[in-house]
């Protein structure tokens, strides 16, 4: 995703933009400097100059867009570490807020670069891992070509390197939805990304979860259209929303997609019953944390119209009801036993035999092994077994990692997002948190999820 204007980077693409200073030394440039970086979506921005340093350009913005100061000195470092604390709390509270933000201080190299500096501390890298990071993220911005490497001085680089980020004690709901999110995109990425090669981005596995969350929210309700129009979007340009470049679309989709150009139905899924690919299943995790706050069998209703985007036959349509309902169960807190049970009636309605039968196995006195059935239910009955055998979070992903090829994608994302729901973000290894590019941009997602008004009706203490 290219930077905005020249003299910029993104520290998470669509998410954090950092720079220098948008005055362009006439009112006219200045605008157009403005209108680039709203055209890339900023909402807002964090100002590290100090006051009279340059001309504020905070009257030239548009109203909804938020600008916020902290004047940090020049060619130096904070006076007391609270006022780095500062900026990164307002930084949080932004980005929370699901607004994509500008730092920037004059030239965006020394006061911008502890701030993003530690701001990447504050993410769990390490500190030599955190400067090195920084600078590999300032190569996108042209001024690097004559300054090679941030921050400006010494005394900036020990900034960062000493930082100490304080432990943010996630309240118990949000630790599990940020788990959900993280803990599908760290299967998806293990599943489809070679080991040891560095943070690596997710696949559409992950990535058409995020379209359908990210659709709820701005509909405040499931809407075909606007659900086929964020993926048609996301194939277009899947790197610009976390997605590794070699992404693409599974063939149901694409063919979705194609009938959606002269058919303006809501729900254009195939009724062949002879679909049984498991591409569905990792949107269940959106259906869930929609709904997670309201219990009574939303989830299993919204996961059923998740499925029917693209597939719309009986089998595909129970196995996504069946695990919405069982990561809703998780997100609510609720024992292994309660997750397990709630694939036995999803909302209230019966399922057909061929899923009642895989329902009824898990919750026997043992899980065992059998030979699963194929396709969707199959990788269903995979990443159940895996989640109700798991001793922890990594352990349940080796059993799912360890499956057939041919789902080892779908059953992986599906065991992450239970797995992360259940057992929370706490609980996901370090390691495997370094395998993946873009998690904060998934615990964004997470907080504006938890804050709904129906995720916070007493369910998700």
């Amino acid at each position: 995703m290219k930077p905005p204007i020249p003299n910029s980077y993104w520290v998470e693409p669509g998410l954090i933009l950092a720079g220098e200073h948008p005055d362009a030394g006439s009112e006219a440039a200045t605008r157009a400097r403005i209108e680039a970086l709203l055209g890339a979506g900023v909402r807002g921005f964090i100002n590290l100059t100090e006051p009279g340093e340059l001309p504020d350009y905070s009257g030239l913005l548009p109203d909804g867009v938020q600008c916020h100061g902290f004047p940090l000195p020049d060619h130096s470092v904070p006076d007391t570490a609270q006022q780095m604390h500062e900026v990164q709390d307002a930084l949080q509270r932004l980005l929370d807020a699901g607004l994509t933000v500008y730092v920037h201080c004059r030239a965006g190299i020394g006061r911008t670069g502890i701030t993003i500096g530690c701001y990447l501390r504050e993410q769990g890298q390490a500190p030599a891992a955190a400067l090195s990071e920084l600078n590999r993220l300032w190569q996108q911005n042209a001024r690097a070509a004559r300054w090679p490497s941030i921050p400006e001085t010494p005394e900036q680089e020990r900034f960062i390197l000493e930082w100490l980020p304080r432990s943010r004690e996630a309240p118990p709901a949000l630790e599990r939805f940020r788990g959900c999110l993280m803990g599908l995109a760290i299967a998806d990425v293990c599943a489809t990304a070679p080991r040891g090669a560095g943070p690596s981005a997710w696949s559409d596995d992950t990535a058409l979860a995020l379209c359908a969350t990210e659709s709820l929210l701005a509909r405040g309700r499931f809407d075909g259209r606007d659900q086929l129009d964020r993926i048609r979007d996301w194939s277009r340009d899947p790197v610009a929303a976390g997605a590794a470049a070699d992404a693409s679309l599974r063939p149901a989709v694409r063919d979705v997609l194609a009938r959606a150009m002269w058919n303006k139905a809501q729900l254009l899924g195939s009724h062949d019953p002879s679909q049984m690919d498991a591409s569905p299943l990792s949107r269940c995790a959106a259906a869930a944390l929609f709904t997670a706050g309201a219990g009574g069998g939303g989830a299993g209703a919204l996961g059923a119209d998740l499925a029917r985007l693209t597939h719309q036959a009986p089998l595909p349509v129970d196995a996504c009801r069946v695990l919405s309902e069982m990561i809703a169960a998780a997100l609510r807190g609720q024992p292994r036993s309660a997750v397990m049970t709630a694939a036995l009636v999803p909302g209230g309605l019966p399922l057909r035999d061929e899923l009642r039968l895989m329902a009824e196995d898990w919750n026997g006195l043992q899980v065992g092994r059998r030979r699963p059935p194929p396709g969707i239910l199959g990788a269903l009955d995979r990443a159940a077994r895996c989640f109700a055998r798991s001793r922890g979070f990594a352990d349940g992903l080796e059993r799912a990692l360890a499956t057939a090829r041919v789902e080892q994608d779908a059953v992986a994302a599906s065991y992450g997002a239970l797995a992360g729901a259940w057992y929370g973000e706490s609980a996901l290894p370090a390691d495997l948190k370094a395998r993946v590019a873009g998690l904060p941009r998934l615990a964004s997602l997470a907080g504006r999820l938890v804050q709904r008004p129906d995720a916070a009706g007493g369910r998700l203490a």
